[in-house]
């Protein structure tokens, strides 16, 4: 189990780290006149706040699939039956909502966060209904077959997708305070994906695309968020 989470999270402890490069680029003391060159940076650009991590992602998962790449999504299956063959828990149909308790945890105990607990909230449920007309239409395009050949609605990991919603609402809500929550998030979304690859549920490569599609479906929530409240008559909520 050390060697599958560890893989797992040498794939995903870098978001944390990646969002805060992006968060430190985009954070020039003095902006170049609106006629320079200069003035649009690609790395300030929407599309790449949004989507370079993302995209990476699900590019990468592309390449793991089935016996392809350096470390193959039947390698990580291979590793997990040899060595956690009797290997069962729900603990992940659980587990998956734990970072909405960091989020609301952290609200209740005083801790300032981007946004009032109203705006978290539907931004949590417009991130996740966007997720799930993402994850079920990719299911339904690609017909990967799980591991233990229940169906072939493997493509990509729901349940890790969800949970990488959550832990890209806890990093944009509180990057601000400490990186070590947004640590937490993530730790908690990178177990959740190792428990679907040692349950046989779900190969490497759905979990590395689900992380993938939960934080981009998190992101472009909180890209248009500020706009559709705006829209609505209401203020103050803060997007990317």
């Amino acid at each position: 189990m050390n060697k599958i989470i560890l893989i797992v999270a040498i794939l995903f402890s870098q978001a944390a780290r990646a969002q805060n490069i992006s968060q430190g680029m985009s954070a020039d003391s003095v902006p170049p006149p609106k006629d320079s060159l200069e003035h649009v940076k690609w790395y300030k650009t929407n599309a790449f706040k949004v989507g370079a991590f993302p995209v990476v992602l699900i590019g990468y998962s592309l390449t793991i699939m089935k016996d392809n790449g350096l470390y193959s999504s039947y390698d990580a299956r291979d590793y997990a039956r040899e060595h956690y063959p009797n290997f069962h828990t729900t603990a992940d149909n659980y587990l998956q909502f734990f970072p909405a308790v960091i989020v609301y945890g952290l609200d209740l105990a005083g801790v300032k966060s981007r946004n009032n607990w109203v705006d978290q909230t539907l931004i949590i449920g417009i991130s996740q209904a966007l997720n799930g007309v993402l994850t079920t239409a990719t299911k339904d395009l690609t017909h990967v077959e799980r591991p233990d050949g229940s169906n072939d609605l493997s493509f990509p990991s729901g349940h890790t997708s969800f949970s990488f919603v959550m832990a890209e609402v806890v990093h944009q809500e509180f990057k601000e305070k400490s990186v070590w929550i947004s640590v937490a998030g993530y730790s908690v979304a990178t177990t959740v994906g190792a428990m679907r690859i040692l349950n046989n549920k779900h190969w490497l490569s759905d979990v590395v695309a689900g992380a993938g599609f939960g934080i981009l479906s998190a992101k472009l929530t909180y890209l248009v968020y500020p706009k559709i409240q705006k829209k609505f008559g209401g203020k103050g909520a803060k997007g990317l």
